[in-house]
């Protein structure tokens, strides 16, 4: 069995949960110092570890977890749950967020990382890019790195729900900004390109949820963006209420500072109509998978309200959902998954 170290809240596992089970293994165990969702009925068993400073807690449970029998660990997230697989003592892989080797951090941080990446049996990234700085950065063996997408279950996605409503010819366009709100999201420049087209006389409805994102973060914007037109959703949503959103916006935006290959995205092109994304090694990376024909649509900083505006008159781009489903789907990354158990468990 395999004990994932984990936010269940992030909907990252519910995709890592249906890689394994393609792989037979139905049963995951759960260790996390992060809330559970009361709904969350999904896991064999669950330790929960809850001390208010998150780095404490993280090194409780790699305590916690060293006097455990022999256990395989899965880390999803190496700056926090890879630091408890770490103090473990216990063979671990590492999948890796984009934000924790892309953007910057002081000397403390990546000294910790370095230690965390260096011990990992094996580590997972979605990009090549992440893969690159990992080993320049951190001096991690290349062969210790798994380069492949965790993709998105095109099969569920097929038979989701249909759109949340119709919207009506004289309906404002909808604009969904799809991702966690917090800085590192750059919420605050969507928020600000919607805020230009509106003073140019354009009629929207910004769609923004606070995800998985920073509250205070969400606060901030609330307050200093009270337009009618802003759409603000106090809570993480729902896979089919994200999918929802995305099959009625007009135009999906994600905007990070950094990133791998979204999953957000991928799902996006395959329900939705157009996504305006920050132009990012890895997001370059899909455009140039997908080809020219697509409905992403790459913008530099300071040309995001001009890019929503062209998105939103633009006639629509052939559908990327078929080659979404041949490169990315989940079977794909079960099948490269497989490798990366076998030497975990070898």
């Amino acid at each position: 069995m395999t004990l994932f170290l984990a936010n269940a809240n992030s909907f990252h596992i519910e995709t890592w949960k249906k890689i394994y089970a393609r792989l037979g293994q139905n049963e995951i165990d759960l260790a996390t110092v992060h809330a559970v969702p009361a709904t969350q009925d999904s896991f064999r068993s669950i330790v929960q570890v809850s001390v208010k400073s998150k780095i404490v807690a993280y090194a409780l449970l790699g305590l916690r977890l060293r006097a455990s029998p022999a256990i395989s660990i899965h880390a999803h997230g190496a700056s926090g749950y890879g630091l408890a697989a770490r103090i473990s003592g216990r063979p671990y892989i590492a999948t890796i967020y984009g934000s924790e080797v892309l953007a910057a951090h002081g000397p403390l941080f990546r000294a910790m990382m370095r230690s965390i990446l260096r011990n990992a049996r094996a580590i997972t990234v979605t990009s090549t890019v992440a893969r690159d700085t990992i080993v320049r950065d951190f001096k991690v063996r290349p062969e210790s790195i798994h380069v492949f997408h965790t993709g998105i279950d095109t099969d569920a996605l097929d038979v989701m729900a249909t759109p949340i409503a119709a919207a009506a010819d004289s309906s404002p366009d909808i604009i969904f900004s799809m991702r966690n709100t917090a800085a590192t999201y750059r919420t605050r420049e969507i928020v600000e390109a919607c805020v230009e087209l509106s003073q140019r006389g354009r009629r929207i409805m910004l769609v923004v949820p606070l995800g998985n994102g920073d509250r205070a973060y969400f606060e901030d914007l609330r307050r200093a963006f009270a337009q009618e037109w802003i759409h603000y959703i106090d809570r993480r949503l729902e896979n089919h209420e994200m999918l929802a959103w995305m099959k009625r916006a007009n135009v999906c935006v994600s905007f990070p500072e950094t990133d791998q290959m979204s999953t957000t995205i991928l799902e996006a092109l395959y329900v939705g109509h157009k996504v305006v994304a920050g132009r990012l090694e890895a997001y370059e990376e899909l455009a140039a998978a997908l080809g020219d024909n697509t409905s992403l649509e790459l913008v530099s900083d300071g040309r995001l309200a001009r890019a929503i505006e062209a998105a939103l008159d633009g006639k629509e781009a052939e559908s990327s959902a078929r080659a979404i489903k041949t490169n990315y789907g989940i079977e794909q990354a079960a099948r490269n998954h497989a490798r990366i158990l076998e030497l975990l468990n070898g």
